[in-house]
């Protein structure tokens, strides 16, 4: 599109949410542009582990993505 795109989340969750960070909060992405998020996964036990981050957007075409979290602690 011509405008940026504003994306927010919200704190993980499911099962193992709290062993999944997502950061920054939120970014703005100019159009003709990339940006990224980076999750963190500490895990509290052995296994795999699970959890949803949603981001909202100002694109009223697709104004929520979900994103499925796994890992597998060690």
């Amino acid at each position: 599109g011509s405008q940026p795109l504003i994306m927010t989340h919200g704190a993980p969750t499911g099962p193992n949410a709290a062993e999944f960070s997502v950061s920054p909060a939120s970014a703005t992405i100019q159009p003709g542009q990339a940006g990224s998020f980076t999750v963190t996964f500490d895990p509290a036990a052995v296994g795999p582990r699970s959890a949803t981050i949603t981001f909202s957007t100002n694109d009223p075409a697709q104004p929520t993505i979900s994103v499925c979290l796994a890992g597998t602690g060690t």
